[in-house]
């Protein structure tokens, strides 16, 4: 890869959880303009284009990234670069304020985003050793492939698309009054093979219980979304919450509190 200094300043070379490389150049002013678009945060927009913006080659163009690029993008590897990219510009800290609306001042919290990152050319850890994180961005085990298709024990033969930024966006405009434990499998085009033709699933009716819990499960350990969460506790009452941390004003603008 050529030398980006001179065009883009500082750069950092990334390996996705799905195997390829990226560059990314650091935010500068005019990205802070861009991810703080309110018309253009609702639909998850905003972030698309900050990582189109910053992305400055891929392994597979040998060129910037593209908004169709960031849309097939699989959501680990776009929340990859997106909190990657907070580590290099903004710094690994994130310090934060949470009001428990208890009658007292909010409180003040901080995570190391590190902690959220892996360099996956090593194993990635399981539960029980020292270094695992329960919400760390995991490697994808099919490593770059978009489809995944398997064979349920009741013989019927399905494929799926790892959940890409379009899956995104059509979670993202049913909202939580429609979001069913079902809409992640059509956000993901479930297929079903048929007389040796692939049907799109439009309702679940031909599956039994048994299908669907196998279903689940594949996506779990396959394609998994990443979520960027943390775990807060309130050190008066000792209520537990978890909350995303992507939508913390200060992940993007620390206010230095």
């Amino acid at each position: 890869m050529e030398n980006y200094k001179e065009k883009y300043g500082n750069t950092k070379e990334l390996t996705l959880p799905s195997g390829p490389k990226v560059v990314i150049r650091e935010q500068n002013g005019d990205d802070d303009d861009l991810i703080s678009n309110v018309s253009l945060a609702e639909n998850g927009v905003a972030f698309n284009m900050f990582i189109a913006s910053i992305t400055i080659y891929t392994d597979w163009t040998k060129s910037p990234m593209t908004m169709e690029d960031v849309m097939n993008l699989k959501l680990r590897d776009k929340y990859f670069i997106l909190m990657s990219s907070r580590v290099f510009s903004v710094g690994e800290i994130l310090k934060f304020k949470y009001d428990w609306k208890d009658g007292r001042p909010p409180v003040h919290y901080e995570d190391d985003l590190r902690q959220y990152l892996w360099d996956y050319s090593k194993p990635f850890p399981g539960e029980r050793e020292p270094s695992y994180f329960k919400y760390r961005i995991r490697p994808y085990p099919q490593g770059e492939a978009t489809t995944r298709e398997l064979t349920l024990s009741s013989q019927k033969i399905v494929r799926y698309k790892y959940i890409n930024g379009y899956g995104e966006k059509y979670l993202l405009a049913l909202g939580n009054d429609r979001l069913t434990v079902n809409a992640e499998l059509k956000a993901r085009e479930l297929e079903l093979q048929h007389d040796g033709k692939w049907v799109r699933v439009e309702n679940f009716k031909a599956f039994t219980s048994r299908d669907m819990q196998e279903l689940r499960y594949d996506v779990t350990i396959n394609d998994e979304r990443f979520d960027g969460l943390t775990d807060l506790i309130n050190p008066s009452s000792g209520d537990a919450i978890t909350i995303p941390l992507i939508g913390i004003q200060d992940f993007f603008f620390p206010r230095g509190i």
